[in-house]
């Protein structure tokens, strides 16, 4: 976590002082020599980190213009996350939970919008719901100072965590939306990312998002190192079936550090999966020229088991197609219109989509 180092590195800088003791830091020298500080630790009293000096960015109201209610700005409550998915970078913030106070947070949502004037603020958490007291503790404060602010969780919570009095909480406080993670169409797929999560229980959060009027989006990946065709194809149809508002799907993308990556390393290949060469990568190297990729350019950079790539491509080209090109999904979209804001991301998303889609029957 940065916040610390680069306080001091700053004012290192600022001093003309030498920074190659900073811990935390990561820094090239003169000879083009990479040289890796240790690591600073996790902060564990998040309280003690200041809100954000938003001032010194005025353009900062236009960072996040395709949400519903502008000015709007980010917060975290929580950081990291006790559970095992192979895939996920959550050894960023750490396995242990840590949280600050319900009263820190709501100070900065007040301060966000008696100085800045937010309408709207996304919780850009790992997991904001997984201890269901804390939540409960930090909504009902944010009911109870009539805070007054449009809330938004875009990230992704567990969707077992979410009952009907949670939800309905959740709508007195505020929110609109959020965002599930799902992965995978296939039980047994889920169970092997180490995601433990029932799909009836995700089935049943979509049921009660709907009811309740809540704005949802799902989150599913294609070329997960267990996947066939077939599988991504079930995936498919299991997004179709649940049907949120918006369903985000990704390729698969390998990061070092992660479990998969340590799987995939031993025995699989990491990079020279795309048809394009858009990966390269020696295995090797741990990681050090893998292609992360961008979430709208979908990049294929790791092979694992029978599955290629062009597979992985015709299953995404497949998803979009299939899920937005519904005519009933297609109205249901345009019903949720509530800003010109959100109109450009949706054109924006179905653009891209689209010229990835094509690009892809080109690369076969």
């Amino acid at each position: 976590e940065g916040e610390y180092t680069f306080q001091e590195l700053v004012k290192s800088l600022d001093e003309g002082k030498e920074i190659s003791s900073i811990d935390g830091l990561v820094f090239k020298d003169e000879n083009g020599t990479i040289h890796a500080r240790p690591p600073n630790g996790y902060i564990q009293d998040l309280d003690k980190i200041p809100y954000p000096s938003w001032e010194h960015f005025p353009a900062s109201r236009n960072y996040f213009n395709h949400y519903r209610h502008n000015p709007l700005y980010p917060i975290m409550a929580t950081r990291g996350c006790p559970y095992g998915c192979i895939h996920c970078t959550k050894i960023i913030h750490g396995y242990k939970i840590r949280k600050r106070s319900p009263g820190n947070i709501v100070g900065e949502l007040e301060y966000l919008r008696d100085k800045f004037g937010a309408r709207e603020v996304i919780f850009v958490d790992d997991n904001l719901t997984f201890d269901l007291d804390f939540a409960n503790e930090l909504l009902d404060l944010i009911i109870e100072r009539e805070v007054g602010i449009y809330l938004l969780m875009p990230n992704g919570i567990r969707a077992d965590t979410l009952s009907p009095p949670l939800l309905k909480k959740m709508r007195r406080a505020g929110v609109y939306g959020f965002a599930i993670g799902v992965e995978s169409g296939v039980q047994s797929i889920v169970n092997k990312i180490g995601k433990k999560l029932d799909l009836d229980k995700v089935r049943n959060t979509a049921r009660l998002a709907k009811e309740y009027g809540f704005l949802l989006r799902a989150f599913f990946q294609l070329g997960l190192p267990y996947d066939s065709f077939e599988t991504m194809r079930q995936t498919i149809r299991f997004a179709k079936e649940i049907d949120p508002d918006f369903a985000l799907f990704f390729i698969t993308t390998l990061f070092p550090g992660t479990e998969m990556y340590d799987i995939v390393h031993d025995i699989g290949t990491i990079g020279c999966a795309d048809d394009n060469d858009e990966a390269r990568a020696d295995p090797n190297k741990q990681g050090s020229e893998v292609n992360l990729g961008f979430f709208y350019k979908p990049v294929i950079n790791f092979t694992f088991g029978k599955l290629q790539p062009g597979d992985v491509k015709r299953a995404y080209s497949i998803a979009v197609r299939e899920f937005y090109m519904r005519p009933r999904k297609i109205m249901s979209i345009i019903s949720t219109f509530h800003t010109i804001p959100e109109i450009k991301w949706v054109v924006h998303y179905f653009l891209v989509s689209i010229f990835n889609i094509i690009g892809n029957l080109f690369s076969r």
